[in-house]
């Protein structure tokens, strides 16, 4: 029964760990609930192989003793591979084979071994058998964190979690390209949902779009920028969905997995202060109207500023409405969006 119970509490063990990573990418961060599987590898690695390696060394060290032990009180001392057959376990006659002296060469000692005591149970094997399973769960933690489809797949089937609310229907492709986006499907989904998770202003999300990066491009480059694969994941988002209003937001095919330990360290990283963050996006901002010979004039007020979620909590969106001026003089309205990590690097995509 006590190796029922042993088993039994290793069992539960396994279940409030893997419970514990659920927790934690549901309510804190999948990037994280990622580390936490490679932070279970690591302690297998540096903690309990070592151990494991170390427990059977001193279990070896001990029969070693017990055997010397026992076969110090034997009449003559015991010669390794001269005994004809080997000694049994329980004791018995021995017989060797000593060089003749004489001229019969005759098997002329017999001795009689005393008994052998038994040997300790090796009862550390069993823990590193089941002490395997935790570079496997590990893997499997990293792995299924990681994977955006997997962990909707995974809670929304319990229940954990409702039915993202994209509508899938009005994400536009641009006929030449719906070739090359067919392969892309799962990006775009992972894109979408990246948008909702890290965007506190993105409650759902009611059509997207490919556009190409350089959006004041002409209109034959820019096909050829989404070919070259410079483009981003546009989304029309609303905050309510009692409320018409709608604003945009975009995301590049590299912001969508950000990498475990860069989520990580974003954790601890604060957004910069709205006057910062507003300096940085119109600084982006002139630089991207000066081919065109445009530049920001007088702001007409901040429309929204929010710091993201995890796994880019370092950053923030700026939205603000601003007036353009044109080098003939001419000025118009716009809307600047702007995306804004920790350090001041600002991005900026223009709307009317």
């Amino acid at each position: 029964m006590g190796g029922f119970f042993d088993g039994l509490g290793f069992l539960i063990r396994l279940g409030v760990l893997l419970f514990t990573w659920l927790a934690v990418a549901i309510f804190a961060s999948r990037e994280l609930a990622a580390v936490m599987g490679l932070v279970v590898i690591a302690l297998w690695v540096m903690f309990f192989l070592p151990l494991n390696f170390l427990r059977e060394m001193a279990w070896q060290k001990r029969q070693k003793m017990t055997m010397q032990a026992a076969l110090a009180h034997s009449p003559k001392p015991y010669e390794p591979g001269s005994a004809l057959p080997p000694p049994p376990v329980g004791g018995g006659l021995v017989i060797l084979n000593t060089p003749s002296s004489g001229s019969s060469g005759a098997l002329d000692v017999y001795r009689e071994l005393p008994s052998l005591p038994p040997l300790e149970p090796r009862t550390h094997a069993l823990s590193f058998w089941r002490s395997l399973s935790l570079p496997i769960i590990g893997m499997l933690m990293f792995l299924g964190a990681s994977n955006d489809t997997f962990m909707h797949m995974l809670l929304e089937s319990r229940g954990m979690m409702h039915k993202a609310p994209i509508a899938w229907e009005n994400i536009y492709v641009p006929p030449p390209l719906k070739d090359m986006f067919e392969d892309r499907h799962m990006e775009m989904e992972s894109a979408a949902r990246m948008t909702l998770r890290r965007e506190g202003s993105c409650a759902s999300i009611v059509s997207g779009r490919v556009e190409a990066l350089n959006q004041f491009s002409p209109p034959a480059q820019q096909l050829e920028q989404i070919r070259d694969e410079q483009f981003v994941y546009v989304f029309d988002c609303l905050a309510d969905p009692a409320k018409p209003a709608m604003h945009m937001t975009w995301i590049s095919p590299d912001e969508i997995s950000p990498g475990n330990l860069d989520a990580l360290l974003q954790t601890f990283t604060r957004a910069l202060a709205q006057d910062a963050a507003y300096t940085a996006c119109a600084k982006a901002a002139n630089e991207l109207m000066a081919p065109m010979q445009g530049r920001l004039g007088a702001s007409r007020g901040i429309i929204r500023y929010d710091g993201a979620r995890p796994p880019y909590s370092g950053s923030a969106r700026l939205i603000s409405a601003e007036t353009m001026l044109r080098a003939n003089g001419t000025t118009g309205n716009i809307t600047l969006n702007c995306w804004v990590n920790s350090d001041g690097q600002a991005v900026v995509r223009l709307g009317r």
